[in-house]
């Protein structure tokens, strides 16, 4: 790649807690309890001191939780 070049790779992606609370379909305080559990970690934050997570570990923890998709039973 060359420098300069953003990696939009899921490994470096950045999502904030609503995301990840619509990607594992909770609660924006069920993802904070999440990080206080230790079960998700904080990538990052904004200027503004919100949290930012990586993609992936999000991914990561659906998968381990095993989140259905909205809708089904």
């Amino acid at each position: 790649m060359r420098q300069g070049t953003p990696d939009f790779s899921p490994a470096n992606l950045l999502i904030k807690t609503g995301q990840v609370a619509r990607l594992l379909c909770v609660s924006s305080p069920t993802v904070r309890v999440l990080v206080t559990g230790q079960r998700l970690a904080v990538a990052s934050r904004t200027p503004g001191g919100h949290a930012l997570y990586r993609l992936q570990d999000v991914l990561a923890l659906q998968n381990q939780l095993g989140a259905s998709e909205p809708g089904d039973s």
